[in-house]
Formats: C-alpha cells, structure tokens, sequence
C-alpha cells in the first residue's frame, strides 16, 4: 500500500516545491507565479498550489502531468473560494488516507453500481422517462470547465495543485473528498477512478469543492457503449442528470467519442 508524504516542517519554505513543478511554471512562462502551501489536504498529504490564469490551467496540468516524478499527481482544484472549502471540508474525514485506500480495495464496482441505481430510480408517482431519446446532433463533452466560471464562460484565476499521492485515483483519499449530501465517500470515489482508469484511460484532472473532472483517452466509441458509461455516470452521480443533461441519453450523447468527464454534486 502506498504511503502519503504528510507535509514537514522543512516543506513550507519554495525550497520544498519539487523541481518538475518549478520547471513546468518556467517552460509555460508563467511569470509572477509561485507554488506555496495549501491547506486543501488538511496535513493529510503533502501538497502545493499555484494560482494561473484559466486559459493556462490545462496547460499547465498537461505539462506537470507530462513531467511529473513518482509520487506526485497534479490536479485543478478551482477557484481560491473552492480551495479554502476543501480545507474546511477536509476536518469532517476521520478515516485516514492509507485506511481509505485499503477500503477501497475492498469495494466491487459492479456491486456499488447496482446500489446506486437502485437509489436513483424515480418514484412510482414520477412520470419521468429517465433514458429519453437519443439526440439528433449528438455534442460529445471536449472542454474543461474548472478554469471557466460557470456563468460567464471567461477564464478566471485558477488553483494547481501537486499532491503527493501514488496516482491519480488517490487524490480524493489524500483529500478525504466526498461522502457529503448525494456524493460517494472517499473510498468510493477512489475506486470508481480505478475502474474508469482501467476501462477507459480516464485520467482525474480536476477536483473542486463539487466538481470532478477526468481526461479520457479511451471513450466510448458507439452508441450502445456511450449508453453503458452513461448510466454509470448517472449511477454515481445523477446531479449531472436531474440537474443537467435532463436524460442519460442526452448525457450518453456527450459521452461519445468525448476526451473529457465531468460530475458535479449539488
């Protein structure tokens, strides 16, 4: 089982960056920008934030992702707003990083999806025809949308961060993330990454206060298969149903051939 670099006295000084961060800042020309300490681990973890511009976040996650050394993983958290909630949220954890991932190594996938579904099926006096039809011009998801505020679409200041995690699908152990309102619990979350990571190269990109995004290097290239990881994603999260797409088949419609995810929790 990996073990979690907690952040030392010694790490709160910009010595403590690791070289690949401080070179990545410098190959983007990201001038006036400097990693410093986050609380957005809550001491679980070593990590460390940077603040760019929103035009420059992916870029910059590409690069440290490119070039990263073991044992670090970048991620977006959002905005400065969602970073300073992920370190007020992260206090409500009580199970620490390694007990996480252990129980998350217990967890069969297929089992929490059929939980889940269960739970999401409408009311007997809901009439709601959840599956819906198929769109006529199916616009499969390409873009990120943690750099870009929700109402205005404009670029906004946004938090990097490295963590100190053995891989991407440790990041919410790291971060005790989730198990709040409708969202899965840590463990939870740390599985269903493995099985999209093993399934579909579904990479996490970014992790705010709500908001879960992957990068996709294997999506779903038919119909019939976009369907399937539709109502898994429904299953894990029907927010982006209920509140958003309307239908898994709407959902299902961005998922085709789509290099991008993306989960929100209300």
């Amino acid at each position: 089982m990996p073990s979690f670099r907690r952040r030392a006295s010694s790490a709160s000084s910009p010595q403590g960056v690791p070289g690949f961060a401080v070179e990545a800042v410098g190959r983007l020309g990201l001038r006036g920008s400097a990693f410093r300490t986050t609380g957005a681990c809550g001491g679980r973890a070593e990590a460390w934030v940077i603040g760019v511009p929103g035009e420059r976040a992916i870029a910059l996650w590409t690069d440290l992702a490119s070039h990263r050394r073991p044992g670090w993983w970048p991620v977006i958290l959002g905005t400065e707003d969602d970073e300073r909630r992920l370190a007020e949220s992260v206090a409500y954890c009580a199970s620490d990083p390694a007990a996480i991932l252990a129980t998350a190594d217990t967890l069969d996938t297929e089992a929490l999806l059929e939980r889940w579904k269960r739970d999401n099926e409408p009311e007997d006096d809901e009439e709601w025809d959840v599956v819906g039809e198929w769109p006529d011009a199916p616009r499969p998801n390409s873009q990120f949308a943690l750099p870009y505020n929700v109402l205005t679409k404009q670029p906004q200041l946004t938090i990097v961060a490295i963590v100190a995690v053995g891989d991407h699908a440790e990041v919410p152990a790291a971060l005790g993330w989730g198990g709040w309102n409708s969202s899965p619990g840590p463990a939870e979350h740390v599985a269903m990454l493995r099985r999209w990571s093993e399934r579909h190269g579904a990479q996490l990109v970014g992790l705010s206060s709500d908001v879960v995004e992957m990068k996709v290097s294997a999506p779903p290239s038919s119909r019939e298969s976009a369907m399937t990881v539709a109502e898994e994603h429904y299953a894990y999260c029907s927010d982006i149903v209920t509140q958003g797409a309307g239908t898994i088949s709407a959902l299902g419609a961005t998922l085709l051939n789509a290099p991008a995810w993306y989960f929100w929790w209300d």
